[in-house]
Order: C-alpha cells, then sequence, then structure tokens
C-alpha cells in the first residue's frame, strides 16, 4: 500500500478545517453537528501526525526537539491565541456565521501552503543555503 506523506496529511487536516468550520457557523442540527465534531479529530490527528512525520524526514536530528518546540509553541500556541483572539473580536452573537467562515478560510489557506511545501520539498531534509 502507498504512504501518505506528511504533507498530504497535514493538507487532509486543513481541508477537514476549511470544511468543519463554515459547517459549523451554519448552526446545523444536532446530529449533523456531532458529525462535523467529528472532523476535529481529522483537523488535530492529521496535522499533528504529518507535522511530526514532516520534522522527522526534512529535519537534521540535532534539530528535531527545537522543531517540535517551534510546532508547538508558535503553530499550535500563539497562532491559536491569535486566531480566538481576532476572530473572537469580530464575533457576534446574532451572525456566528462571518467568524467561521475565517476560521475555516484559514483551513484553506494552510492547504495551498501545503500545496507550495509539496511541490518544492522531495521528501527528504530540508536543504539550507549558506
Amino acid at each position: 500500500a502507498a504512504k501518505i506523506s506528511p504533507v498530504t496529511l497535514i493538507m487532509i487536516g486543513a481541508a477537514a478545517t476549511a470544511i468543519r468550520w463554515p459547517l459549523t457557523g451554519l448552526s446545523p442540527a444536532l446530529p449533523v453537528l456531532i458529525l462535523l465534531q467529528t472532523l476535529h479529530a481529522a483537523t488535530f490527528a492529521c496535522t499533528y501526525l504529518g507535522s511530526v512525520n514532516f520534522i522527522a524526514k526534512a529535519v537534521p536530528a540535532s534539530l528535531t526537539a527545537t522543531s517540535m518546540t517551534i510546532i508547538s509553541t508558535l503553530g499550535i500556541g500563539a497562532m491559536t491565541g491569535l486566531a480566538a483572539a481576532g476572530v473572537g473580536g469580530i464575533f457576534d452573537r446574532t451572525a456566528v456565521f462571518p467568524s467561521y467562515a475565517i476560521m475555516g478560510a484559514m483551513g484553506a489557506v494552510a492547504c495551498l501552503a501545503c500545496v507550495a511545501l509539496g511541490k518544492r520539498w522531495d521528501g527528504g531534509l530540508i536543504k539550507t543555503v549558506r
């Protein structure tokens, strides 16, 4: 069986984000909402496992811990906080969809970033220019 590349895994997580958030913003019925929430497993698991696998393949072993720290603090911590603060600032209880649409758009942008990364990365260590 063919293996899924780390970039593809991350893209699956980003695509699930692009789908889940806007649909959640439509305030669907509870059974649909429960189904949409199962996509959270895809958003987190695929993105996290893809990121860990990408680091294992693309980053020298001596920088693995540093890379994971950067992803945890900046990618997960800071970006989540900034996104929540930004979207929370425009959240309106009478019209929730725009906030959820912005979160979905963030997933779409991440998909585009994955496409760009997939075109540039050859599957091995990232080459640096000195």
